[in-house]
């Protein structure tokens, strides 16, 4: 059964659709304090989702910043098959810093041999940030494994939200798939 770290995820719309798949274990988390908070964010979906979570038994947390998740003793020693992170924001600090402080923390949490870090890009994110992303990920220890479009049929009542709020579309949207590189002795 693979663990999934969704950092995150607004309304939990991805982390619910994930968990209902099965045969995964699914830790969804939101930068937002409390329930009470996403849930006054989202009102006609955070309720919902949450309740999805619970009853597909997956772990949820609040309070969880990007920036510090090898710092959060709530993760323990935990290590995680695959880290999600979908349309990576910042608010006020360049991408590319967030997204190096994703790679950075997230390093610890993936198994050592398979962990797989997956970034999920909207359309103009892959057109102006791809290379940056790949750049990024190669300086922080990763090699880029796969990318390739999206499949929403997958995750039916996602729904995903900007960092200011509003919602963005699925149309374009690309998943890149990146590995820790294993540097080889010879």
């Amino acid at each position: 059964m693979s663990h999934f770290l969704v950092i995150g995820d607004g309304d939990f719309s991805y982390s619910a659709c994930l968990a209902e798949q099965g045969n995964c274990q699914v830790t969804a988390t939101v930068l937002e304090p409390t329930a009470e908070s996403v849930q006054a964010l989202y009102p006609a979906t955070a309720p919902t989702n949450l309740a999805r979570l619970a009853a597909a038994h997956a772990q949820v947390l609040f309070g969880v910043d990007v920036c510090c998740l090898a710092g959060d003793e709530r993760f323990g020693s935990c290590s995680v098959d695959v880290a999600v992170w979908n349309y990576p924001c910042g608010n006020e600090q360049p991408l590319s810093e967030i997204l190096r402080r994703f790679f950075a923390q997230v390093r610890p949490k993936l198994k050592p041999s398979s962990g797989i870090a997956r970034i999920l890009f909207s359309a103009s994110q892959v057109h102006y940030h791809s290379t940056e992303l790949q750049d990024v990920s190669s300086e922080e220890g990763y090699v880029l494994l796969r990318s390739k479009p999206f499949d929403s049929s997958l995750f039916p009542s996602y729904v995903p939200s900007s960092c200011e709020g509003g919602s963005l579309s699925l149309e374009g949207a690309t998943e890149f798939e990146f590995g820790i590189e294993h540097s080889t002795s010879t």
